[in-house]
């Protein structure tokens, strides 16, 4: 009995991670909210968000990049922490954060990027510092193609040295 079972709900979950199910979730433009406040609903991997806030593509000390992803929703939980962090990287002059991807307006898969951040409660934080956005909003094409530098060796889960000085 216990293996039926398993087959169902591979069948299931696989069915949620191909990309014609992460495309319906990403065609999905407006949020939904159930009850009186925000929800994380399910995992980080297999669930979606009730009560996302949308990020705002400029704040103080910060910018959103890659903004026609439609990855800038979040629990409203994790937009205080976002807008606090960049509010203390400015204050104490480090530069400006570029914020990557954070969630859909329901959350749910993504038909790129993420097998993560469905539930609202993750953001990808480009500690690039990067001075060159300090005194200037980003061109829109320079959000669109700056790349995130990665913190990790190629092709492997070890940590690169080099990322940090």
């Amino acid at each position: 009995m216990k293996f039926p079972v398993f087959l169902i709900l591979l069948a299931f979950f696989s069915e949620c991670y191909s990309s014609p199910v992460a495309d319906k979730w990403a065609a999905i433009k407006q949020t939904v909210q159930i009850g009186n406040s925000a929800q994380s609903i399910g995992s980080y991997t297999a669930g979606c968000l009730s009560g996302a806030v949308s990020l705002p593509q400029n704040g103080t000390g910060y910018q959103v990049m890659r903004p026609t992803r439609g990855r800038s929703f979040g629990h409203p939980d994790l937009i205080r922490f976002i807008e606090t962090i960049a509010q203390t990287t400015h204050t104490r002059q480090w530069g400006v954060l570029l914020i990557g991807d954070l969630g859909q307006p329901r959350g749910g898969p993504t038909p790129s990027g993420h097998r993560s951040h469905q539930t609202g409660l993750d953001v990808d934080i480009w500690y690039l510092l990067s001075q060159q956005a300090a005194n200037r909003n980003l061109e829109f094409n320079e959000r669109e193609t700056w790349g995130a530098p990665s913190v990790l060796v190629a092709k492997s889960d070890a940590i690169n040295d080099n990322q940090w000085s």
